[in-house]
């Protein structure tokens, strides 16, 4: 992912335990997890772990038409914030333009889903509770081994509380 490459500079205090017990942290640009998709560069910079499943968070770089398949989260809210770029996104069946510095809010159980604009966009994703993990870390272990079928992308989401409403085959690329 482009930016930054500069580590945190903590200038005064230090990171502490939080009301719920958590140790406070810092993850600066380039840090975090990997983990690539069809289409997808992905970062975990939050983990639930890390947060004390207060909540996960995502940075991706999306190529140009990327559009995943509708889908529902069960048990967690999602957010988008556009960093550059922009989504077609798709809430409920309402579908907004959403460019830079746009927020889209997902409740649970609500059918959603988005298309990258027609240049490479970035965004960040928020799962309130922290979820989703499972799913993108076994997505791109099963895109990494070969073709993911409609039946396989199902089942990986149902484990992580998410329904494919429109499945699509995944090839490795």
């Amino acid at each position: 992912m482009s930016g930054d490459t500069s580590s945190v500079v903590v200038r005064r205090g230090t990171a502490t335990d939080g009301p719920t017990g958590t140790r406070g942290f810092f993850c600066g640009p380039g840090a975090g997890k990997p983990l690539t998709l069809p289409g997808m560069q992905m970062v975990l910079k939050a983990s639930a772990r890390q947060t004390n499943a207060a909540l996960s968070l995502f940075e991706t770089e999306d190529e140009p038409g990327l559009s995943p398949p509708p889908h529902i989260h069960q048990d967690a809210s999602e957010a988008f914030y556009v960093l550059e770029g922009d989504y077609e996104m798709t809430v409920d069946g309402e579908t907004a333009t959403c460019g830079s510095g746009s927020l889209i809010f997902i409740p649970p159980g609500v059918e959603h889903g988005f298309t990258a604009g027609t240049r490479t966009a970035r965004k960040l994703i928020v799962f309130v509770p922290g979820a989703m993990e499972s799913y993108f870390e076994e997505m791109d272990a099963a895109v990494r081994a070969g073709a993911v079928s409609a039946e396989q992308q199902a089942a990986i989401a149902l484990r992580a509380n998410m329904v494919v409403v429109t499945p699509v085959i995944v090839e490795r690329s």
